[in-house]
């Protein structure tokens, strides 16, 4: 996992807490038998770097520190509902042509 971090140019610190909790997660499917997403990390990865370029270059437009700082916070609570509920609305289409009427 450290490699292919080191591959798409990031260095985490040693024992950082997101790399831990990324190597949870990534155990836990891996524990639970389903290991397809560990297939498909680097385009997972390729993505994630998008959306964080997206919410980087969104915050640096909201001007003050004080603004960015709020922004993150909100960013951060709201971020990942706002991900996670556009992944369900992206997955119609795709499931549909592939599996038919759901």
């Amino acid at each position: 996992m450290r490699m292919a971090e080191r591959e798409r140019g990031r260095q985490p610190p040693p024992g950082s807490p997101l790399i831990e909790t990324l190597a949870g997660v990534l155990c836990t499917y891996r524990a639970v038998g389903h290991e397809w997403p560990l297939d498909n990390l680097s385009a997972y990865a390729e993505h994630a770097d998008r959306v964080a370029a997206a919410d980087i270059e969104a915050f640096a437009g909201l001007g003050s520190a004080e603004n960015m700082v709020e922004g993150a916070v909100v960013g951060t609570v709201l971020g990942d509902s706002l991900l996670a509920a556009l992944r369900r609305v992206a997955h119609a289409e795709p499931s549909r042509k592939r599996f038919g009427r759901t």
